[in-house]
């Protein structure tokens, strides 16, 4: 056998399938929930398009907390306020805009650009 393992193609398929989820942002309780959260005559595709509509909503809330992070993160790193003062002024102008995902110029105005 030249220490080498074989596995079953199920083992196989059934890991692909968790990489394809661990991919797509599942949580292992839904790995679990996709081969024995349904009733056992529940399709593939049934048992996805529940997770992934249920799944959807989670992750656009994360995309838009990240791009608020982003905002703030480009805000900052373009930084030239004298002191944390200076910046507790300047955040409280952006904190708005940045909240409603605009672009914000290094002194904390509204800009034109877009992200």
């Amino acid at each position: 056998m030249s220490g080498q393992r074989r596995y079953d193609v199920s083992v196989l398929n059934r890991l692909e399938l968790i990489g394809t989820a661990q991919a797509a942002g599942f949580k292992l309780k839904e790995i679990r929930d996709l081969f024995v959260g349904f009733p056992a005559h529940t399709s593939a595709s049934q048992r996805w398009q529940t997770l992934a509509e249920a799944k959807i909503p989670e992750i656009e809330s994360l995309l838009s907390r990240v791009q608020r992070m982003k905002g703030w993160l480009e805000l900052l790193a373009h930084c030239n306020c004298s002191d944390l003062d200076d910046c507790a002024a300047a955040i409280r102008r952006s904190s708005e805009a940045i909240e409603e995902g605009q672009a914000l110029d290094p002194k904390g105005t509204r800009s034109t650009r877009t992200a």
